[in-house]
């Protein structure tokens, strides 16, 4: 059985004339990695600036929803996929070392 963790995010920005507020929670999975490719790789200090990236990324081209967090290398790999396709899962390979986080929402 895999071992699942919860990160918990939540963002808020306050303007003038307004406020935004975001939550995010992400399933994430130790030990496991995703096979696919990648559509960003980029190197961030720990899990938590990883996630901060993915969410970070929606605001541009790349809809992240997905990512591998390779701790001994500090390599954060993004992912645009659907956490509602089979495919994605069959893609999930044990690999120690690494985390694959995927977005709940």
């Amino acid at each position: 059985m895999m071992e699942q963790e919860y990160l918990h995010i939540c963002e808020m920005e306050v303007y003038v004339s307004a406020a935004y507020y975001k939550e995010s929670l992400f399933l994430k999975r130790d030990s496991w990695m995703l096979s696919m490719a990648p559509v960003m790789t980029l190197n961030v200090p720990d899990v938590m600036a990883c996630s901060q990236l993915c969410l970070l990324q929606r605001e541009n081209d790349i809809k992240c929803t997905a990512f591998n967090w390779l701790a001994g290398m500090g390599q954060c790999q993004l992912f645009h996929v659907d956490p509602n396709n089979a495919t994605v899962l069959s893609s999930l390979v044990v690999h120690a070392g690494c985390s694959f986080v995927m977005d709940k929402n």
